[in-house]
């Protein structure tokens, strides 16, 4: 059956670009939580700066996706500024200047309100494809539990608290934490972050430089998690997404179970001038696993060497998943959590 699609899909949107760096040059953008936390961080004093709004992101351990709003100079400006940033952060904790280097980024104009929501479906989707096994709202290092997904203080709004502070079990606390452990005590406490909920005004300025990572000012009320990480919806445009891109919560979710992966590859590929057919990379494939194993029939190898080919070689190239899993001759769920 032909896919059919709503009437504002074709529609033409402007000031909107997918902007991302090359997980494929660089070995390592955030290798520990610290340094996700600084480019958690670092983003709204950034995208002040530049003159942008950020309407979705995720940061991956080797790479970085941003769906922007803004001229193309000020995006190209914001780009610019993060990876200089990311990059002498990295050189002034480790020391080593290389730490810093090959992160190459690009711009992808967004053109329709189709692609626009299937560029945010695409990035929020990203750690799905590296093997996170959640929905993308859980995942700390993005934001995308700022669209349909009710604040964590919000839910607990109307819960009924007594004069011994604690909150009766009604239908909006059942993610409460049980009083004193017991799990079979009708009562339950309000958790410990909706209780505590601390602000940036809370932190004297050498916390903000150790908790923050960051050494911008922002605003006082602004709240921070455990992590250390600043509340994405109190800069980020997901609202925006929320209710003028998507409007509705079933949209949302139909987008976000579009596998889009491969036709954003696509688009990306082509924006650097660099599509490779299924016989270059079956050439070079072939190339690779004679140099490693000894033997060019791919299809023959073990599951564990395909999963070493296709990591060498995705550090000289970027192919959608389902070329590569043509060429090793190996379904993608095979081997898409171990590269």
């Amino acid at each position: 059956m032909a896919q059919t699609y709503s009437n504002d899909f074709f529609d033409p949107v402007s000031d909107c670009y997918h902007c991302y760096t090359d997980g494929s040059c660089a070995d390592t953008m955030f290798p520990d939580t610290d340094a996700k936390v600084y480019g958690m961080n670092v983003i709204p004093a950034l995208a002040r700066k530049a003159g942008v709004v950020v309407l979705a992101f995720v940061l991956m351990d080797n790479h970085v996706h941003f769906c922007l709003y803004g001229t193309e100079e000020n995006c190209r400006r914001f780009m610019k500024l993060y990876v200089f940033a990311v990059a002498n952060y990295l050189t002034k904790r480790f020391g080593r200047e290389d730490k810093g280097r090959g992160f190459l980024y690009s711009l992808l104009p967004v053109t329709t309100k189709g692609q626009l929501m299937k560029t945010i479906a695409y990035i929020f989707r990203n750690p799905l494809a590296a093997g996170f096994d959640r929905m993308p709202s859980e995942y700390p290092w993005s934001n995308a539990s700022d669209c349909f997904v009710t604040p964590r203080d919000a839910r607990h709004a109307n819960s009924k608290v007594g004069a011994s502070g604690v909150a009766a079990a009604t239908p909006r606390s059942r993610r409460s934490e049980p009083v004193d452990g017991n799990n079979d005590c009708c009562e339950y406490a309000v958790p410990y972050l909706a209780r505590n909920k601390r602000t940036i005004g809370d932190l004297t300025m050498v916390e903000r430089r150790n908790v923050l990572k960051v050494r911008h000012e922002y605003p006082s009320e602004w709240t921070f998690d455990e992590y250390g990480v600043i509340c994405t919806r109190q800069y980020s445009g997901g609202q925006i997404v929320e209710k003028k891109i998507f409007g509705s919560v079933r949209r949302f979710l139909y987008f976000l179970a579009m596998k889009c992966e491969d036709e954003v590859n696509d688009s990306m590929l082509r924006n650097r001038g660099v599509f490779l057919g299924d016989a270059d990379v079956r050439s070079r494939a072939k190339a690779l696993s004679q140099e490693k194993f000894g033997r060019q029939d791919i299809r023959q190898l073990p599951l564990d060497q395909k999963i070493h080919l296709v990591r060498a070689l995705r550090k000289t190239m970027s192919c959608p998943n389902t070329q590569m899993a043509r060429v090793i001759g190996e379904p993608v769920k095979n081997w898409i959590g171990f590269v």
